[in-house]
C-alpha cells in the first residue's frame, strides 16, 4: 500500500511556532521534491496466499490453508 503524503514536523519545544512555520516554508520545495521521489517509487503487489503453499516462521515449515 502506498503512503497516503502526509508530512510530520519535528521540533525543538523552544522554538515557537512562527519559527516552525517559517521553516517549514523554506523547505516546501525540497519537500515536494522527495515526496514526488517517493510517490514516484514502483510497489509491490499485493501477496496472494494459495492453499498447501508452505511459509517458514521461525524455523519450522507451515502449510496454508486456503
Amino acid at each position: 500500500m502506498a503512503p497516503e503524503g502526509n508530512v510530520r514536523v519535528a521540533a525543538p519545544l523552544d522554538l515557537d511556532d512562527d519559527e516552525v512555520r517559517t521553516y517549514v516554508i523554506a523547505k516546501i520545495p525540497w519537500i515536494k521534491k522527495h515526496t514526488a521521489q517517493f510517490q514516484a517509487q514502483t510497489r509491490q503487489s499485493p501477496r496472494k496466499f494459495v492453499s498447501d503453499e508452505s511459509r517458514f516462521v521461525d524455523g519450522r515449515r507451515y502449510l496454508l490453508d486456503g
